[in-house]
């Protein structure tokens, strides 16, 4: 039987539970690309019936313009126009992002945009009173916000969050992993502490927050130290658990000239008329459907970006039942699949390969164990006959020799001695076997804590044995079964210890030597070795053994 070592053992499940692994790896990569892609085209769709909605209730006098600037720019598309076409086809804007603005929301009610136009900065504060309530803008310049808002760094990011979290997604298992990649990796930023004068809006203390955490660490601290006593603290404790809430800055998208130039014959047309003719240089043109409220033709274009964005453009004309015409523009940029999810990807992978490597292991663990107790008997079977067809062959070979001689033996005393030393030998026959059957007899080792000081100097007064013994530990064993052991190491010790030397045994911290003084040159393990080998093994101990100058050691050790 050749020997194998357990990683050997354990290469083909490791290789076959690899396989699995990767099998397992390329489906859920398939399932998320699919659901990712899909939920990317439902979100624009989201999207657009949103602000195809809000135009409805603008339509029905619901809502006021101040609402219209808050709302859309609370959904933060990189652009969005809203507008109504007049009767000569002409389109009126009632809304067009303005690059200049970054939204800052106080509470949901009441806005401040900071802006460094003039013409805004003149209008000041203005009400729009919907049927939600009452909703307020303050337009104010602040250095601040505008240096937070256009920090680019986790923005595309936050957007495709925005846009998958927001369409419903939450039941299926796509849901529940952008659900955690979205939380993880989505900030936002909240202002700490800040004053208002006439000059504007200074911030102070801003804090980059976790979505997924829902704690915040120092972004930034604009603090003017000479005006630290204007500063006033925002934030309002909701729960013990929840982050504080202060004013949070909006990022402000950079306007997407890219698609926007590209595609001007779409987005920016100057009239129904121009907008329809050029309807064949879009990618696509939805089909017109009615729904309760208006008539909607759509129309989409899509835009790659050199840093691996995606961008959908789109626009929806909207006829309504009372005969009024509108327009909705809005471009949302995303991230591909591959870029999204190259964070949980990774992960996913590692944790795979831990998992299906440990499996691996466990499941071969107790095969290899019983392919090693195998080996193990089969090497010590092995010596076993060796050992034994070395010990026998000298008692066997004097009995057929004192057989001959007893054929012409007439004396009594002649036939005495023969008779004395046939069952000498046979009783050295006879304890070799009963060796054998010590090793095999005993099937329930029961282990505890003995001395082995104790049991070697019983093993001496049952054997005769004159031993000298240093030192002493405690160690688990099978008393009975391991006395076997020390009875085969001692009389190995004995019959082929010098005349007048003694037995010598060191028990120490890590290790138990029997040592003797011999007259051999050369040793060759006996029968009572191998016994005593194979006995120790199933004690987890080691049997060494060792001649030289005379000097026998036989020393037992922990197994390494």
């Amino acid at each position: 039987m050749k020997k194998k070592s357990f990683f050997n053992f354990a290469l083909v499940r490791i290789i076959a539970c690899l396989i699995a692994a990767l099998i397992i790896y390329l489906i859920t990569f398939t399932y998320l690309q699919e659901s990712y892609n899909s939920a990317i085209n439902g979100g624009y769709d989201y999207f657009a019936d949103k602000y195809n909605r809000l135009m409805v209730s603008y339509h029905d006098g619901e809502i006021g313009e101040e609402f219209i600037k808050i709302i859309t720019n609370f959904y933060n598309s990189e652009y969005i126009k809203l507008a109504k076409v007049n009767e000569d086809g002409s389109f009126a804007t009632i809304f067009e992002t303005d690059y200049d603005i970054v939204p800052v929301e106080n509470n949901m009610h009441y806005w401040y945009y900071a802006t460094d136009d003039d013409e805004l900065l003149s209008i000041g504060e203005t009400t729009s009173k919907t049927k939600g309530g009452e909703w307020k803008i303050k337009y104010i310049r602040s250095k601040e916000a505008k240096e937070v808002a256009y920090d680019p760094e986790n923005y595309y990011l936050g957007e495709t969050w925005n846009q998958i979290i927001d369409y419903d997604l939450n039941s299926t298992l796509m849901g529940k992993i952008t659900d955690i990649i979205g939380n993880c990796n989505y900030d936002y930023y909240i202002v700490k502490t800040c004053y208002e004068d006439e000059s504007g809006l200074h911030l102070g203390r801003v804090d980059k927050a976790t979505n997924f955490s829902m704690r915040s660490s120092l972004y930034k601290d604009y603090t003017d130290p000479d005006k630290a006593s204007l500063y006033k603290d925002t934030t309002m404790t909701v729960e013990e658990e929840i982050v504080d809430q202060g004013l949070t800055v909006f990022m402000r998208p950079v306007r997407p000239d890219a698609i926007l130039d590209e595609n001007r014959s779409l987005f920016y047309a100057n009239d129904l008329d121009s907008l329809m003719k050029n309807q064949e240089n879009a990618e696509y043109v939805f089909d017109t459907f009615k729904s309760g409220d208006y008539e909607q033709t759509g129309i989409t274009t899509y835009k790659s970006f050199d840093d691996g964005r995606i961008a959908k453009g789109t626009v929806s004309y909207l006829k309504m039942t009372d005969g009024s015409q509108y327009i909705v523009e809005f471009v949302k940029t995303t991230l591909p699949f591959g870029n999204f999810f190259k964070p949980f990807l990774i992960i996913f992978a590692v944790i795979l390969f831990v998992l299906a490597a440990g499996i691996a292991l466990l499941i071969s663990l107790r095969p290899y164990r019983q392919y090693k107790k195998a080996y193990e008997e089969n090497i010590f079977k092995n010596n076993l006959i060796d050992s034994l067809a070395h010990n026998l062959k000298t008692p066997l070979q004097i009995l057929s020799g004192y057989a001959e001689n007893l054929k012409d033996v007439t004396g009594e005393e002649d036939k005495d001695r023969y008779a004395d030393s046939i069952l000498a030998a046979t009783g050295e026959m006879n304890k070799d076997i009963e060796s054998i059957l010590k090793t095999t007899e005993k099937s329930d080792r029961k282990f505890v804590k003995c001395s082995v000081r104790e049991c070697i100097e019983e093993t001496a007064s049952k054997g005769s044995f004159d031993v000298e013994i240093t030192g002493d530990k405690v160690i688990k064993m099978d008393k009975e079964y391991f006395k076997t052991a020390i009875y085969c190491l001692l009389d190995n010790a004995l019959k082929y210890k010098s005349k007048d030397a003694k037995i010598e045994v060191v028990i120490d911290p890590k290790n138990i030597i029997i040592m003797n003084r011999t007259d051999l040159n050369v040793y060759t393990p006996g029968f009572g070795i191998a016994i005593a080998g194979r006995i120790l093994e199933q004690h987890k101990l080691m049997l060494k053994t060792d001649l030289k100058d005379g000097l026998f050691e036989a020393k037992i050790g922990n197994k390494v």
